[in-house]
C-alpha cells in the first residue's frame, strides 16, 4: 500500500541496527589501538634491553634523521646502561597522543622510558600505516642516568 506507515518493528529495528554497527566499529578501533600501543611498547623495550647489552642502535633506530639517531642512541645508552642485570625494573608506558610538553600534534603517540619507579626518557612516535618513527625524544624533569 502507498502511503503506509512503516510497522513497529522496522522503527526499532533501525536505530538497533544502528547502535550495533556503532559499537562495532568503536569496538574494531579500539583493538586496532591496543594493538598500536603494545607494538610501540614491544619496539622501546627490545631497543632498551638491547642498548643495555651494548648493542649499537645507530643503524636499527627508526628515526626521521641522523641527527635524533645519534642522540637517541647516546640517550639510550646513559639510560639503560646495567638494566641488563635488573631488566625487571624497566618499565614502558606508551599513550595516545603527543608528549605532555609538545603541543605541534607530530607525534601520534609518546611511550616514557621508567627504570626502578623514576623516568628516564620520553620518546616522542609517529605513526603511520605500517611503520613507526620516533620523531623525537626528550629528558624528563629531574631524569637520572647520564
Amino acid at each position: 500500500m502507498l502511503g503506509s506507515k512503516p510497522s513497529n518493528s522496522r522503527r526499532i529495528l533501525l536505530p538497533i541496527m544502528i547502535l550495533i554497527m556503532g559499537g562495532a566499529v568503536a569496538i574494531w578501533a579500539s583493538r586496532q589501538e591496543t594493538q598500536k600501543l603494545d607494538e610501540i611498547r614491544e619496539l622501546v623495550t627490545d631497543l632498551c634491553q638491547d642498548s643495555a647489552r651494548g648493542l649499537d642502535l645507530t643503524s636499527r633506530l627508526p628515526t626521521a634523521d641522523g641527527l635524533i639517531n645519534r642522540g637517541l642512541n647516546s640517550a639510550l645508552e646513559a639510560v639503560c646502561r646495567g638494566l641488563d642485570q635488573d631488566a625487571q625494573l624497566l618499565e614502558v608506558i606508551v599513550a595516545s597522543g603527543d608528549g605532555p610538553d609538545f603541543s605541534d600534534g607530530a607525534a601520534t603517540h609518546h611511550a616514557l622510558v621508567s627504570i626502578g619507579g623514576v623516568d628516564r626518557l620520553g620518546l616522542r612516535i609517529a605513526c603511520a600505516e605500517d611503520r613507526i618513527l620516533i620523531i623525537g625524544y626528550w629528558r624528563p624533569i629531574g631524569a637520572a642516568g647520564g
